[in-house]
């Protein structure tokens, strides 16, 4: 599907990331995710949204450029129009292809493109908005929402002959992987309280393989990560899953991360206090 881009229409004198920017990004980025990568089978679902909401609620916590994280976590999977994003310099050429054309200095062009290049985790992040772009899509990526992204790609992706168990394993793996890597402390106390989903998960083994034979077979069947989430929910009630789809409407996102994260507050001190008397 071709689609003109409306970069050039901007006024290229412009030296700062303004809102014009940020929307072009937005635009530009959500059109990749939705029509280019995986050859269009993630069509409609709401991933860049939740990461840009999770990146601005970090940044605020954390101090960071709101602007830098948001338009870094628009951009953050630009590299799955190419395929697999698991190469930090490929993703970070295709991140300065297309930067490249907008009215951004080449300062904001390369703090933007090195949240794109260590999203993933397998480069360092070095800058505090690298940091959180991470940290916001390894948030989506936990829980049960993470269990269904992770299946989906893998489905789609990087095995599709795979088996449950053999997925079931992976996800052990790559999920305990991402979460060891957060860097900042707003992260660490948001996904204290998605642990406890996940731990819970995998604890019934007979169980999860079952729950990931019905996503592999609706992953295939050319649903989103986002309907195979509401179509579990439809089947048992999971409040973590309903706030994790919930964070990509902006009405509700504020007050689901701040109750997450005053729970989180809640667990460290309660951690603390146990230490503190053992």
């Amino acid at each position: 599907m071709h689609r003109m881009s409306l970069v050039g229409k901007r006024d290229k004198s412009l030296k700062t990331i303004n809102q014009d920017v940020i929307d072009q990004i937005h635009e530009d980025a959500v059109f990749i995710d939705w029509y280019e990568a995986f050859e269009g089978k993630a069509y409609g679902n709401q991933h860049l949204s939740r990461v840009v909401t999770i990146a601005k609620f970090l940044a605020e916590k954390e101090g960071a450029s709101r602007e830098i994280c948001e338009a870094g976590a628009w951009l953050h999977d630009i590299g799955l129009k190419a395929g697999n994003d698991n190469d930090p310099a490929k993703i970070r050429a295709i991140a300065e292809e297309y930067l490249s054309h907008l009215p951004l200095d080449n300062e904001s062009k390369s703090r933007i493109a090195d949240c794109v290049e260590t999203h993933e985790g397998a480069r360092e992040a070095v800058s505090l908005e690298a940091k959180i772009v991470h940290d916001a899509d390894v948030l989506d990526k936990m829980a049960l929402l993470g269990v269904i992204r992770h299946t989906w790609k893998i489905v789609n992706l990087i095995n599709p002959d795979a088996h449950p168990a053999e997925v079931f394993s992976t996800l052990q793996k790559h999920l305990k992987e991402r979460r060891e890597r957060l860097y900042t402390t707003t992260a660490k106390k948001l996904l204290s309280v998605l642990n406890e989903s996940l731990a819970q998960f995998f604890e019934d083994k007979t169980q999860a393989i079952e729950t990931l034979r019905m996503i592999m077979k609706l992953a295939r069947a050319a649903r989103t990560s986002d309907e195979i989430a509401r179509e579990l929910l439809l089947k048992k009630d999971h409040q973590i899953l309903v706030d994790q789809l919930c964070i990509a409407d902006p009405s509700m996102a504020d007050h689901i991360l701040q109750a997450w994260y005053a729970q989180g507050e809640m667990l460290e001190e309660r951690e603390s206090a146990f230490a503190g008397s053992a």
